[in-house]
């Protein structure tokens, strides 16, 4: 089992603990026993190191943030920031030229005009 409260969790569970565990016992009927088991779970927490509740939601408060978690490989550096590409252009377009006239034909010759 490994630990996954910090010593400060640690201290606070033993203090709420202690303070529930009291009260639990000077109350009666069922807010006693309600007292009394969370009082016992938070004071057995305190002293293993380990909360079951930490394992199943995922967190750790012996951890540093942002520390790599010991079956982690550490992050690699991120590279810096670059532009995004930007998006491609049209291909542009040929020119535009102007039409091209036929080359004029000699007039045809109608004959002799009366």
């Amino acid at each position: 089992m490994q630990k996954n409260e910090s010593q400060t969790d640690r201290i606070i569970r033993g203090v709420v603990g202690a303070i529930l565990l009291i009260i639990g016992l000077m109350s009666a009927g069922w807010l006693r026993i309600i007292l009394v088991i969370v009082a016992l779970a938070l004071l057995i927490t305190a002293y293993l190191g380990y909360c079951y509740l930490y394992k199943l939601l995922g967190f750790n408060s012996l951890e540093k943030p942002g520390a790599p978690k010991p079956e982690q490989k550490p992050a690699e550096p991120k590279p810096t920031e670059q532009k995004p590409p930007e998006p491609p252009q049209p291909p542009a377009q040929p020119p535009v030229q102007p039409p091209v006239e036929p080359p004029s034909q000699p007039p045809v010759d109608q004959g002799p005009t009366a």
